[in-house]
């Protein structure tokens, strides 16, 4: 089986853009030494113009026949803004839930991870990642949602996150790995899973909170 049929939606990559975003935090930074950066530099614009062909080859963007009904996939432009919001989200939230002197802004952690929560949901849709079978966690008791336990749990979606953006099927597009493809599916659920339960934990907080 061809990757895109595992790791595009129907041709949903293959634009500069999405590259971009995939390699959002996938390169160092600059060095001191100015030949070594500007032979760098050149080394990055190959790679990414490497990468560029391979997703326009496996999407088969170039063979891709013109469609007679309105086409309701997302446009590249909106997976590589949903894959590099869903990043920088995250991080917004793991800053608002650190450990620190100053109490939870609930509002804050809510609507950061109901927007995580939204840009995974919206990947899921767009990458046709392998179903997940068998794993999915048992629910137990609810327990009362505490500050301690909403610092925990976004910390815990901050390493999911950086777990599915650094999985290397989105930075082999050329190779066909379906056990990375099969993590990346099991993150992915997770992250839709943990980011819910932050929001309503922050939610019901916030509530009590406000009712004190």
């Amino acid at each position: 089986m061809r990757l895109h049929k595992r790791l595009v939606n129907r041709g949903a990559f293959g634009t500069p853009a999405f590259v971009a975003a995939l390699l959002l935090v996938a390169w160092p930074g600059p060095s001191r030494a100015q030949t070594a950066s500007n032979r760098r530099d050149a080394e990055r614009r190959a790679d990414m113009e490497a990468r560029q062909r391979a997703l326009r080859s496996l999407s088969g963007l170039n063979e891709r026949p013109a469609r007679k009904e309105p086409d309701t996939r997302p446009s590249y432009q909106q997976v590589a803004e949903d894959f590099e919001q869903l990043q920088l989200r995250n991080y917004q939230l793991s800053v608002a839930a650190a450990e620190s002197e100053t109490p939870l802004d609930y509002d804050l952690v809510g609507g950061e991870a109901a927007e995580v929560r939204r840009r995974a949901s919206r990947l899921k849709s767009a990458l046709a990642l392998p179903a997940v079978k068998g794993d999915q966690k048992q629910k137990k008791g609810e327990e009362p949602p505490t500050p301690e336990g909403v610092r925990a749990a976004a910390a815990s979606l901050d390493a999911l996150v950086k777990s599915f953006v650094w999985n290397p099927v989105f930075r082999r597009p050329d190779v066909l790995d379906a056990e990375n493809s099969a993590k990346a599916a099991r993150d992915l659920e997770d992250i839709l899973r943990l980011s819910e339960q932050v929001r309503k934990a922050a939610e019901a907080l916030g509530k009590k909170k406000g009712s004190q």
